[in-house]
């Protein structure tokens, strides 16, 4: 659909943890390219080639990725795009932070260069943080550091031209300040409510024997590395302590509910399709939205894919366990989830009774969690189509 009589823009996709098809489909970059030139910058092993190889999943391998692992990669990539385009027609979606000395000069050299920056405050949960949470050496290290970078971009002026955020939990924090940054604030969605827009049919599937089904959405730890290991924070669960007991858990829940229950896959994680560690269940991968929709109800311990159980309605029982317990961030996180949705969450380890009570949803907690967590638009628009109407200036068909 690109004009071929004029110059396209470009948009540059800018990353620092290892590409996947997973990322490649929430960006909606088969429906960005219809309007513009696009190409994947992959700075995750300039940025931290550690945290590279700590992510199993399989990377993407498109043609249209470029891998960043040296500075005079990133020079060249630099230098050709501001030979070959105009600066108002460089925009570059940028999933980048400082939080490594090539990540500080990479946003430094954008911002210096004069091109179009896009940030998105649409994780869809809430920000939690608390001061007693127990902190490595390591993490201490990271944190000092990118307190340091971010520091450095406030003396440099050096802020995105653009933000699309998602919810009003997010226009608030935006109200409270004066932006001095002068960025350009658009409202927009979550990365799974926008892939939901996108979908020309979103209805449950009709099943012939029906079979009652449930998800587990499924994190990348204990058995894979998860984020913490790039910011440094320590890891509580174990493989051996926490797969029996949910295992032991999904039997429970299987018999008392008449229900099977199978495993979205985290994107980070490569699990064979039955492995032992969820008793032989059906793991699947990038199936997530679909498999939430046709379910009957949700496990998760702490997923932003719960945003599908919000979207489609469906109960979500939240999870942890003894060992889960030591770690006072993710409970406080998981307990704040619970009380948004209206629900109380389960310890795995105890004998708990009643599961069948908590397989309802409370209509006006989920309405609110929507309204302020996962969009900010009135009118059916996804981040693809806000992106490039919105800041392009591009006229688009409805997805």
């Amino acid at each position: 659909m690109i004009e071929h009589n004029k110059p396209s823009p470009l948009i540059i996709v800018a990353v620092e943890s290892k590409f996947k098809q997973f990322d490649y489909d929430r960006f909606e970059i088969t429906y960005l390219k219809q309007y513009s030139n696009v190409v994947i910058w992959d700075l995750s092993i300039l940025s931290s080639k550690s945290f590279n190889k700590a992510i199993s999943a399989n990377p993407y391998k498109g043609n249209d990725l470029k891998i960043i692992s040296s500075y005079a990669k990133l020079i060249s990539e630099l230098l050709f795009i501001k030979k070959n385009y105009k600066k108002k027609d460089i925009f570059i979606m940028n999933f980048i932070g400082p939080s490594s000395l090539s990540s500080l000069i990479f946003l430094i050299a954008i911002k210096k260069l004069g091109f179009n920056i896009i940030k998105y405050d649409n994780a869809g949960i809430p920000n939690i943080w608390i001061k007693n949470m127990n902190r490595t050496l390591h993490y201490v290290v990271k944190t000092l550091m990118r307190r340091t970078y971010f520091l450095v971009l406030k003396l440099f002026n050096i802020f995105p031209t653009h933000c699309i955020y998602a919810g009003d939990y997010y226009k608030k924090k935006y109200d409270r300040t004066v932006n001095k940054k002068k960025t350009k604030l658009l409202r927009g969605n979550t990365w799974d409510y926008s892939k939901i827009l996108s979908k020309t049919v979103i209805d449950s599937e009709q099943y012939t024997g029906y079979q009652k089904r449930a998800v587990l959405l499924d994190g990348a730890g204990p058995m894979f590395n998860s984020d913490d290991v790039n910011i440094g924070k320590k890891t509580y669960l174990s493989s051996e302590h926490w797969y029996p007991a949910l295992v032991s858990f999904l039997e429970k829940v299987e018999k008392e509910t008449n229900t099977k229950v199978d495993i979205a896959a985290h994107p980070k994680t490569s699990f064979c399709s039955n492995p032992s560690c969820f008793g032989r269940r059906n793991v699947l991968y990038g199936k997530t939205m679909e498999m939430v929709r046709d379910s009957d109800f949700v496990i998760t311990r702490q997923s932003t894919a719960i945003s599908y159980a919000i979207i489609f309605k469906k109960p979500v029982i939240i999870i942890y366990s003894n060992q889960l317990k030591e770690d006072n961030l993710a409970m406080a996180r998981l307990n704040r989830t619970s009380e948004l949705l209206g629900t109380v969450p389960v310890n795995i380890n105890s004998n708990f009774e009643g599961l069948s009570d908590r397989l309802k949803i409370n209509e006006l907690c989920y309405e609110a969690y929507k309204k302020n967590y996962l969009t900010s638009i009135d009118l059916p628009r996804s981040n693809a189509q806000i992106l490039l109407e919105d800041i392009l200036f591009i006229k688009t068909l409805k997805t």
